[in-house]
């Protein structure tokens, strides 16, 4: 699935048999010079294909609640409103499924090993990342390269596949969103930077060292652009624009962050070669995605997975445990934007280590969160947990709900509920809505019984 290339499109639509015969015709035409670019031969033929809008609305339909899952989909709406991450007039499922409509030009599916291309009704229709490239203008893409473009982004992914297995590792492990996040950057990075290299080599500008030495100042153009698409401000955002923070990040941040990773890893062989090498030892986190030296580096900071203890018993009778999973370095910065501005997000975010929350549930009460989050070191733990008092305080139903003692912070709520975070070392641990009889015990728990184990490779 394709977030960040054009949807194809031609002045005089043509008939869904003939745009199809078009579509394998460049593909055919493309596989050689993709290949040779990016450096991954073709293992087998790579079949092509079209979807209408319609049809790729049925195929994404299909694909969210076979991977996702519609019980899945309302546990992780629940926990992201608890956290104040999704409003509540903001249906996920169709949310995402909107925007996907909007944003999806092309996509290539592990598991038939098919190729397809969006056919658009319209000339104008024109998705986010070539729009950008016609902003900053490098490539002077014209709707007729449009075509050529998104079928290269495609058939990266078609080789990736047949060199690197993409349903194992595209297998979107339940309860790692962080992990599943970087990895779909790694994909996507890699496709993206390859799309554009091939893009340079047909104008005769492709020169491999000043390429993959460009990601810094790539990455900060696409985010300085992507910021009017955010805002709605680019034609066919719309759906992008009203979605909130971390699934535009959940979108938008394989492609961006994913792309400067690749160029980084490219950099150190001056080709395509140190982006393979990665693919035989991925990254484990957003972090590493968004700081490349702590992945490419020669003392890798890995992730630390938690297992978070059961506190059904300290909870009470009828309590039960629905749904766990992580934020990660990306999703915490998102957590805090609002509050905090993106820079004292991304200071506070900073020194990740790993995290966990679990969402609770019982009869006629407010949903529960319990999260504790690991650092680097006290020093780091301590800056979260500072800008986590903040955060704190704007979900208070008073403005005087905060109250803090020597590491701790507590939040009264109207209803009786309590949020309650403790600073302990290394660790920072959160329960949102307790009861405000259980918020101690819960908390102390959460940091005392929680298991921590660092993460070298996948799971």
């Amino acid at each position: 699935m394709l977030l960040s290339v054009p949807a194809t499109a031609a002045t005089a639509a043509p008939t869904k048999a003939d745009h199809s015969a078009e579509v394998a015709r460049l593909a055919r035409a493309l596989v050689g010079p993709v290949s040779a670019v990016r450096g991954l031969r073709p293992k087998r033929k790579i079949a092509t294909g079209v979807y209408d809008p319609a049809e790729l609305l049925r195929f994404v339909t299909r694909a969210i609640d076979r991977d996702l899952g519609r019980g899945t989909l309302d546990l992780r709406s629940r926990a992201l409103r608890v956290f104040g991450m999704l409003p509540t007039d903001y249906g996920l499922r169709d949310g995402l499924l909107a925007m996907l409509q909007e944003q999806v030009a092309g996509l290539y599916d592990p598991k038939t090993r098919e190729l397809h291309l969006v056919r658009r009704s319209t000339a104008k229709t024109r998705a986010p990342l070539l729009r950008i490239l016609d902003k900053l203008n490098p490539l002077h893409v014209d709707l007729a390269a449009q075509t050529r473009m998104v079928i290269a982004h495609e058939l990266v992914h078609a080789l990736q596949d047949q060199h690197f297995h993409l349903a194992r590792m595209m297998r979107d492990l339940p309860g790692e969103t962080d992990l599943n996040t970087a990895l779909q950057a790694l994909v996507e990075g890699d496709a993206t930077i390859a799309m554009l290299a091939h893009a340079m080599q047909e104008r005769g500008q492709w020169e491999p060292q000043g390429f993959f030495a460009m990601g810094e100042v790539f990455g900060e153009m696409m985010d300085f652009v992507l910021g009017f698409a955010r805002m709605g401000l680019l034609p066919d955002s719309a759906e992008l624009a009203r979605a909130p923070r971390w699934l535009q990040e959940s979108l938008i941040f394989p492609y961006i962050a994913g792309a400067t990773f690749c160029l980084a890893a490219g950099e150190r062989t001056g080709s395509f070669a140190g982006v393979d090498a990665v693919f035989a030892d991925p990254p484990l986190s957003t972090e590493q995605i968004l700081h490349p030296q702590k992945r490419l580096g020669a003392a890798p900071d890995f992730p630390v997975h938690l297992t978070l203890p059961a506190l059904r018993r300290v909870l009470g009778k009828g309590w039960r445990s629905r749904f766990n999973d992580n934020l990660g370095e990306l999703y915490v910065r998102v957590l805090l934007h609002d509050r905090l501005g993106a820079e004292a997000a991304a200071r506070a975010a900073g020194g990740w280590g790993g995290d966990r929350y679990a969402l609770y549930s019982a009869a006629g009460m407010p949903d529960v969160i319990v999260w504790l989050t690991t650092w680097d070191s006290d020093q780091d733990a301590g800056e979260f947990a500072a800008a986590g008092a903040i955060w704190l305080a704007a979900r208070g139903s008073v403005a005087d709900a905060g109250r803090q003692t020597a590491g701790v912070w507590q939040v009264d709520h109207a209803d009786g509920t309590v949020d309650r975070m403790i600073h302990r070392g290394r660790d920072v641990a959160l329960g949102l809505q307790l009861p405000a009889s259980k918020a101690v015990a819960v908390v102390e728990r959460l940091v005392s019984k929680t298991r921590r184990k660092l993460r070298r490779k996948l799971p």
